[in-house]
């Protein structure tokens, strides 16, 4: 009993002491390959055994001392190269296979559809055109209306012109006649009083006098005054008998004619009556 138990610690003594020396040789190797920079650390790994068993282990053989080993060379840092990125690898699809009558209706719904939109697209160019067409016409409409109002206008102005001419040739005609017509009749009215007066004698040739002559429809004398005195008595007095006898003067039927006869001037001398 007492053997096989001291078999058993001399056992177990000799594998922890073969366990310590290859730890420690593990290490040294393990020093031995990292960098000089690198500060060298030894692990020891130790068990605690009784005073007992110290006793009890058998003797052992001496381990004889390794040598140190040369310090481990430093080897170059080699460069470590990024992974290279795996490509996926396409997925080549596979070819379906489809059905005929199935292609066959797909491409006549396409035919439908590209009729469809040919329709359409026929239909708003026509309303284009059309729209077009109704736009040139109103164009064509106005632009052909403003060129007939441009030529009403100058037809206009030059009628009015024309007119105007007229006018004034039928104005100048008439003013021309009416004034031949006013000038008959104040010769006719002078040349009737010429016949009443008689003149004073030793009269001055130079004495003048002037009258004015209210005159009514048909040629009544309604009033004659003395506006200057030629300072000879007798010849003013005998100018306006000269007159009131003469009445009623021979004047214009014409209304429009007579209105140049309502209010008349004369200036009377020895040498005759004249008109103003």
């Amino acid at each position: 009993m007492y053997n096989d138990q001291s078999y058993r610690f001399s056992f177990a003594a000799a594998v922890i002491v073969h366990l310590i020396i290859f730890i420690f040789i593990f290490t040294k190797l393990m020093n031995a390959t990292k960098p000089l920079a690198t500060q060298e650390t030894n692990i020891i790994n130790a068990v605690a055994i009784s005073q007992n068993n110290i006793d009890n282990l058998p003797a052992t053989p001496k381990v004889e001392q390794q040598k140190p080993s040369p310090p481990p060379r430093v080897l170059p840092k080699q460069e470590v190269k990024p992974p290279q990125e795996v490509k996926p690898q396409e997925v080549k699809p596979q070819p379906v296979q489809q059905d005929t009558a199935k292609l066959q209706k797909e491409k006549e719904a396409q035919v439908k559809l590209k009729e469809a939109l040919k329709k359409q697209l026929l239909e708003e160019q026509s309303r284009e055109l059309s729209s077009l067409k109704k736009q040139l016409q109103a164009k064509r409409k106005a632009a052909a209306l403003a060129e007939t109002k441009k030529r009403q206008e100058l037809m206009r102005s030059a009628m009015s012109q024309e007119l105007a001419q007229e006018q004034k040739q039928l104005t100048e005609a008439h003013g021309s006649q009416v004034q031949g017509e006013v000038n008959k009749y104040k010769a006719l009215i002078i040349q009737a009083i010429s016949s009443q007066w008689i003149v004073p004698d030793g009269v001055d040739k130079g004495a003048t006098c002037k009258v004015r002559v209210d005159v009514a429809p048909g040629g009544v004398v309604m009033n004659v005054v003395l506006i200057s005195s030629s300072g000879n008595q007798l010849l003013d007095r005998s100018a306006l008998v000269a007159v009131q006898k003469a009445s009623p003067l021979p004047v214009p039927q014409d209304a429009s004619l007579f209105n140049e006869f309502r209010v008349i001037n004369l200036t009377v001398r020895p040498e005759g009556i004249v008109s103003g």
